[in-house]
């Protein structure tokens, strides 16, 4: 009987330093699912060995970020080897050895690195690929030339592959990452056209999946779609931070809540011309309350919402929330507002509605599927429209109506997730 296996690349979540958000939780919430089936083998690419190698999933987990976990050849042999390698630090001195001999350019001392490396991984499990493998990319390193030509190998091998695409972004809108559009066109280039399956997180991602790879007349794979799991484990702190609650002073329903980095991308220029606007024609905003770290071209709209004292006042930002700080703003919140130009997945509307607050959101990409005509949209380039649709919020009894309409929102548990992307995997095995 020939034995199917599901083989998980989760380079990118072992490598992951922090709180799992985004990517890197997505792919944590199928894998620690699959860890309960057989015939799945968990694997992580490594650069320097350019190569695939085992691991195992909750050792990987608990040192992420920190340190790779491999999984070591069977036998006593084998593992005694391990523990003197890493306690004699090969990995280190080739690394050191490989420097010293790229500043100096001495051949004999990159022989010896290539020698070290090579004795540091004699003990770790390679991933051979077998003809009936499904091999699942859930990320894909877009940098290394060698990981591409390596998943050429996998295809040549027939065996079935599966890429996860989370948005288009770098590509379809390069002015909000041009620092990685190179790098992810030329992956998706050599990796798109080859593979059984994409697998998208949204019908909006799906379409430019295919538009893009039809104007560059690419074969298109099978496209299919999985929704992201929102079933939030809901913190409820009773009390702000004393370090916050001195900085915003808030009270409860009184403010607007926005989260999300502070870049081009997510828009934040358009509430600080709404404030503006308000402030022009003698409206009275609530507080704004932005949560989110600085990122790509932010500092300019950081700079306008904080230094501006027409609206700097109404306007605050929190760089450094914790999860009990960000829960507590999202409960207390008259609503959230989320003015993104694009996302591939929009997981702050779904996080407002699983705190019991509405979102008002712009009508772009793929925001208008997480949850319908349960919420308000606006034109994410018209201070106007999003404006007057703040203050329809505002209203006591239009809120009433918003709050009872989320109420039908229905949740997708990380479960529902998991077997939608499991159904297509086993759909290539054939």
């Amino acid at each position: 009987m020939i034995i199917k296996k599901t083989i998980i690349d989760i380079s990118y979540l072992v490598h992951w330093n922090g709180r799992l958000t985004g990517i890197p939780r997505v792919i944590n919430e199928l894998s620690v699912r699959y860890n309960k089936q057989e015939n799945i083998v968990f694997v992580i690419w490594d650069g320097r060995a350019q190569q695939f190698y085992e691991t195992e999933l909750i050792p990987a987990l608990k040192t992420r970020g920190e340190f790779i976990h491999y999984k070591t050849k069977e036998g006593l042999l084998y593992k005694l080897a391990d523990r003197l390698i890493r306690f004699l630090g090969f990995g280190v001195i080739a690394r050191i050895v490989e420097r010293v001999s790229k500043k100096f350019k001495i051949r004999f001392l990159m022989g010896v690195s290539k020698i070290l490396i090579k004795a540091r991984y004699s003990t770790k499990v390679k991933y051979y690929a077998k003809t009936n493998d499904v091999f699942v990319i859930t990320m894909g390193d877009w940098q290394s030339r060698t990981y591409i030509n390596t998943i050429k190998k996998l295809h040549q091998k027939n065996v079935k592959l599966i890429q996860f695409c989370y948005d288009m972004l770098p590509i379809v809108t390069p002015q909000y990452s041009g620092h990685a559009t190179k790098t992810m066109t030329k992956y998706n280039l050599a990796i798109f056209p080859i593979v059984d399956k994409i697998l998208s997180i949204s019908e909006h991602t799906k379409r430019d999946v295919v538009q893009w790879l039809e104007s560059q007349d690419l074969h298109v794979p099978a496209v299919d779609v999985f929704r992201l799991g929102d079933d939030f484990d809901v913190i409820k702190p009773k009390t702000l931070s004393k370090r916050l609650d001195d900085k915003l002073a808030l009270q409860k329903k009184k403010y607007i809540l926005c989260v999300g980095t502070i870049e081009a991308r997510k828009n934040h220029a358009l509430l600080y011309y709404v404030y503006k606007l308000a402030k022009a024609r003698n409206i009275e905003l609530p507080q704004l309350i932005v949560v989110g770290r600085i990122g790509w071209q932010g500092d300019g709209v950081f700079d306008l919402m904080t230094k501006d004292p027409e609206v700097n006042q109404s306007i605050k930002v929190v760089k450094n929330a914790t999860d009990q700080e960000l829960a507590w703003l999202y409960e207390n919140a008259m609503f959230s507002v989320y003015p993104s130009f694009y996302e591939g997945w929009g997981l702050p509307i779904a996080e407002s509605i699983a705190h019991g607050i509405t979102c008002l959101t712009s009508n772009s990409s793929s925001m208008p599927e997480i949850a319908g005509d349960l919420i308000d949209y606006f034109n994410p380039v018209s201070p106007e429209d999003c404006l007057e649709k703040i203050l329809k919020l505002v209203d006591t009894e239009y809120m009433k109506t918003s709050l009872t309409r989320i109420k039908s929102f229905k949740k997708t548990t990380w479960e529902e997730t998991y077997n939608q992307v499991d159904n297509y995997v086993k759909e290539l095995y054939v």
